[in-house]
């Protein structure tokens, strides 16, 4: 990152010479390329940028129906491969000319492992990773983990990242956007202090919709990212929906999907004028594949009116966690969504009833769509030193094997 500017008048005096020494200081305060890790010890951040195609914005695009690429890449090219761990990873929506411009104009994005299948034999993650493990959307601009914690990969894994850019605010003029997106990780064997890996989870709602005909069938990208399940919602999943017996689909072309126990639900359904709660209870445990483990990192992701999505722990009757959503001041849309962050982090238990609620508050005269997704990094205690030791022996990255 450049420094910034700074413009000094030519003086003698040592006194100003001094207060220039000391201006340079400040500014040069987090523009270094490093972090500090939970041991205090400073450890250095690569960083790998890729930016969409343009997309030309010209009507109105709703949710789930804009313009959308995808790119494939490493985040270490060329290289001989190594063991990395991914830090963060961050969205900039620009313009034609790479200007920065709202956040309004980005629907959803994701981080893919390419050939997953080749990383579950790697590290052994065969039940506690996802293809998709990264995602990014409106509200949710930035995934940085703890201190101390990181996603693990070799350099020269093939990634794919899939953005969607959308318009929910009529404007005059067409207009360019770009979805710039910066991903930082730490080299292991630049390591200075100690990591942890963690696994991503995501958990979208389901919303109990009439059931159009037998044929109905899921929405969703394929690899169980949208679905808890990994399949069909379990006859033990329940909706609730307050103030209105069931939903409808938010897209006709996407009607729901039909569990075993003859229910339709939906993860991107309609929501009528008004204030209204929905209620779901994914698999017990979340799917943690452990009996305990612990949630470093949690969000969650809304559309447009969204007010807040709640994760509850049923059998303690207790909230862990309420992600409450912060609307842009003069267009529709999520601008934030707060998140939690924590080295210490919190428990879940695989035998545990957990339930998720989502409030939306449409204050519009008509009819809007909507989804709830929950997101948490938990620790992968599959992935413990011993794995990583063997990992990272044939994967030096410095010549050697």
């Amino acid at each position: 990152m450049p420094h910034p500017t700074v413009l000094v008048r030519r003086s003698s005096h040592p006194r100003d010479l001094l207060l220039v020494l000391w201006v340079l200081c400040l500014l040069s305060v987090g523009t270094s390329v490093s972090s500090t890790t939970n041991e205090g010890l400073a450890e250095k951040l690569h960083r790998r940028e890729i930016i969409s195609k343009v997309h030309t914005i010209d009507r109105v695009y709703p949710s789930m129906q804009g313009p959308s690429d995808t790119q494939h890449f490493q985040l270490q090219d060329g290289s001989e491969p190594e063991l990395i761990w991914l830090r963060s990873a961050r969205i900039d929506v620009v313009d034609g000319r790479g200007e920065p411009i709202s956040s309004e104009y980005l629907c959803h994005s994701n981080l893919y492992f390419s050939d997953y299948s080749q990383h579950f034999e790697i590290f052994d993650r065969h039940v506690t990773s996802n293809q998709r493990f990264i995602d990014l959307n409106q509200g949710l601009l930035e995934v940085r983990l703890p201190d101390g914690f990181g996603i693990p990969m070799l350099s020269n894994e093939n990634l794919k990242f899939h953005a969607m850019v959308f318009n929910l605010n009529a404007r005059s003029e067409p207009f360019d956007v770009r979805v710039k997106t910066t991903f930082e990780y730490l080299r292991d064997r630049e390591r200075t202090g100690s990591i942890k890996a963690l696994a991503q989870r995501s958990i979208p709602m389901w919303i109990e919709v009439p059931n159009p005909d037998a044929h109905a069938h899921h929405h969703g990208d394929g690899n169980g990212a949208m679905d808890s399940s990994n399949g069909d919602p379990k006859p033990a999943t329940e909706a609730h929906h307050q103030g209105k017996q069931l939903s409808a689909p938010a897209n006709p072309d996407h009607t729901g999907r039909t569990g075993a126990d003859g229910v339709t639900r939906t993860l991107h359904w309609i929501v009528p004028p008004g204030r209204h709660e929905y209620r779901f209870r994914p698999e017990p445990g979340l799917k943690i594949p452990y009996p305990e483990t612990r949630i470093h990192m949690l969000t969650g992701h809304m559309h447009a009116y969204g007010e807040s999505i709640e994760l509850r722990d049923l059998t303690t009757a207790k909230t862990l966690f309420r992600a409450d959503a912060k609307v842009f001041d003069e267009a529709a849309g999520i601008e934030h969504m707060t998140h939690y962050s924590s080295e210490e982090g919190f428990p879940v238990y695989r035998n545990h009833e957990y339930e998720l609620v989502a409030t939306y508050n449409n204050t519009t005269s008509h009819e809007i769509d909507a989804m709830a997704v929950l997101y948490f990094y938990y620790l992968d205690g599959k992935l413990d030193e011993r794995t990583i030791e063997t990992v990272r022996s044939r994967h030096r990255g410095d010549g050697h094997r």
